[in-house]
């Protein structure tokens, strides 16, 4: 077994852990001003569906976008 296979869920987990600390970080940061009416209406739709869309269309998980629609290419 490798060095890596043996670390590695160990750097899923920590990089879990950094991701989630810095988004309390920028929720902290500006969440003070968010509108709370506003976040309610569009982040709880957009949450459930970056969960379950992709999973209740299978024709999404072969979506592709050509280069030219990507920033700086």
């Amino acid at each position: 077994m490798s060095v890596f296979a043996l670390f590695f869920d160990i750097a899923i987990a920590y990089t879990a852990i950094v991701h989630l600390l810095n988004n309390l970080f920028k929720l902290t940061l500006a969440g003070r001003k968010a509108n709370i009416k506003t976040v309610l209406h569009f982040g709880l739709q957009a949450i459930l569906f970056a969960f379950s869309l992709f999973d209740l269309i299978p024709k999404l998980k072969k979506v592709e976008f050509d280069t030219k629609y990507l920033p700086y290419w």
